[in-house]
C-alpha cells in the first residue's frame, strides 16, 4: 500500500480532465507538511520541508491507484501460482485486457489530469505505452498510477537507473530479469519481494514484445531519480534507494 498525504492545497478546477464530475472532497484544503504548490510543465510539486515532492497526493487519488494496481498485482500472483492460466485465458486476452482498461478508466476518471499537468517521466511513460499498445487508455491508466503511487514510482526509477543499454539490446528478458534481483536484494519487505518475484515468473510466461519495445523506446535518462526523489524515497526505510 502506498503512503496516503491528505491533500495540502486545492487545485484549480481547470488542473481536472472532467472537472465537473470531480467529487467535492478534492475542493476541501486539509492537514500536511506542505507550504506551497506549485504547477508548471514538468509536473505539480509540493514544497515539503524545504524539498520539492513530485505529484499531487491527495488521499482519494492514491486509494483509486491502489485499486488499479492491486489487480495487476494480483494478476502476477495468480499467475505464478497457476501458470496454465495464460493457456487457457490466451484466446481471449483481447477481451480481458479491454476488461481492465475499462476498470481503470471507471476508477480514475473523475480524478484525472488533463494530460499536460503530469509529471514529465508520467507523460513520457504514458506516450510510450500509448504509442506501443495503440490505446490512449493504457497510456492514462499508466500515467496516473506513476503519479500517485510514489514507492512503486521510485522502485520503477531505479530500475532504469540499473538497466544496461547494451545488455537490454543483446538479450531484453535477460537484462529485465537482473534488474528485477536487484530489485529483490534492495527490498526489505517479504511481501514486495513476493511481488517482484511473480512478476519475474510473468517474463518467463507472457508475451514480452510489446513491453520490450516500450521499454527500449523511452529515454532512460529522463525517467530516473534526482535529488528530490532521494530526499523523500530515503524516507522509506523498506528499500535501500541509495544509487
Amino acid at each position: 500500500m502506498p503512503d496516503i498525504f491528505e491533500c495540502y492545497l486545492s487545485l484549480p478546477d481547470e488542473i481536472y480532465l472532467h472537472s465537473s464530475e470531480r467529487p467535492n472532497e478534492l475542493n476541501k484544503n486539509a492537514k500536511g507538511h506542505g507550504s506551497r504548490i506549485e504547477i508548471t510543465e514538468d509536473g505539480i510539486f509540493v514544497l515539503e520541508d524545504g524539498f520539492w515532492r513530485k505529484g499531487y497526493p491527495h488521499r482519494l487519488h492514491v486509494l483509486a491507484a491502489n485499486q488499479v494496481k492491486r489487480l495487476i498485482i494480483d494478476v502476477f500472483r495468480l499467475i505464478r501460482k497457476a501458470p496454465i492460466l495464460v493457456l487457457l485465458l490466451f484466446p481471449f486476452r483481447k477481451i480481458l485486457w479491454n476488461m481492465f482498461l475499462d476498470f481503470g478508466e471507471m476508477t480514475f476518471y473523475v480524478y484525472y489530469f488533463k494530460s499536460q499537468y503530469y509529471l514529465k517521466s508520467g507523460r513520457i511513460l504514458g506516450q510510450a505505452i500509448t504509442d506501443v499498445f495503440h490505446d490512449e487508455r493504457a497510456g492514462r491508466i499508466a500515467t496516473y498510477i506513476w503519479e500517485y503511487d510514489d514507492r512503486y514510482r521510485y522502485n520503477f526509477q531505479i530500475a532504469f537507473g540499473l538497466l544496461d543499454r547494451q545488455r537490454f539490446e543483446n538479450n531484453p528478458k535477460k537484462e529485465i530479469r537482473r534488474v528485477i534481483d536487484e530489485l529483490i536484494k534492495r527490498d526489505f519487505q517479504d511481501f514486495v519481494v513476493k511481488k517482484w518475484l511473480a512478476i519475474k515468473w510473468a517474463t518467463y510466461l507472457l508475451p514480452m514484445k510489446s513491453v520490450i519495445k516500450c521499454i527500449s523506446s523511452i529515454d532512460w535518462e529522463s525517467m530516473r531519480m534526482d535529488d528530490q526523489d532521494l530526499h523523500f524515497a530515503r524516507q522509506i526505510k523498506e528499500f535501500n534507494y541509495e544509487k
